[in-house]
């Protein structure tokens, strides 16, 4: 199964209610229908596609391990909020935070995912990178506390630096990646994890998660789209036995 950590934006929460970090336990996973239109411009069609918005797709859930999750979350000090299901997955659903990793990495397989949602983009209540990376830790202590057999997977979905791209920042998180220099990782300031830039704490959550594994290979692409330098630094990366 899939413990995929990806923020949320104004998807499934809205001001009403943005928890700091939450756990997705439903049976099944909707995602949100946002680029269904027909009328669309073919483009925002062709990205919906991508991220797995172009219809009111389903992926299954796991029940079980993601209750077992929140339990040892919460004995390892994380009050997160606890979701079984979504009241209307017209209005409000994942996003191309889930999506995408199910559509484009995954080829739409049928893996039991988890969500776990970083509230990284909406103050007051955005979670520290410290935190973020001690959420990680406590991930893999929970998933290792479990009984049985399991193969989890832990993906850090989300960009580096964006709506303006920051090489610098992007090539310290990744060196701090490769290195495992949890240090690093930890006191990124939130002052350089604004806007799109904040999805960088999923992928601190994510490293604490995979601590005790190598990185094994990663690449990187700063893609600008204007000459003032906007756009998104792309990065994907590999952790697992050498």
């Amino acid at each position: 199964l899939l413990v995929t950590v990806g923020d949320d934006q104004r998807e499934p929460f809205s001001p009403a209610h943005q928890p700091a970090i939450a756990v997705f336990h439903g049976p099944e996973v909707p995602m949100l229908a946002k680029y269904a239109d027909p009328q669309l411009a073919p483009w925002l069609q062709d990205m919906g596609r991508g991220y797995w918005m172009d219809a009111a797709h389903v992926a299954p859930g796991a029940p079980g391990f993601a209750q077992a999750l929140i339990h040892g979350l919460v004995d390892r000090g994380f009050d997160v909020a606890a979701i079984d299901r979504l009241e209307d997955p017209a209005r409000a659903a994942f996003g191309h935070a889930f999506g995408f990793i199910v559509k484009r990495l995954f080829r739409q397989r049928q893996l039991p995912v988890v969500p776990v949602l970083l509230n990284t983009y909406y103050p007051p209540n955005v979670p520290s990178a410290a935190r973020c990376h001690a959420l990680g830790l406590a991930i893999a202590e929970a998933v290792a506390a479990m009984p049985g057999e399991l193969r989890v997977a832990v993906v850090a979905s989300g960009g580096l630096s964006h709506f303006v791209v920051d090489e610098a920042l992007d090539r310290q998180v990744l060196q701090a990646l490769e290195r495992g220099d949890a240090r690093t990782l930890r006191s990124l300031p939130r002052e350089a994890l604004n806007s799109g830039s904040s999805e960088i704490l999923n992928w601190v959550a994510a490293a604490g998660a995979l601590a005790a594994l190598p990185l094994r290979w990663s690449a990187y692409e700063p893609l600008y789209r204007t000459p003032a330098g906007t756009g998104v630094g792309a990065a994907f990366a590999l952790w697992g036995p050498a």
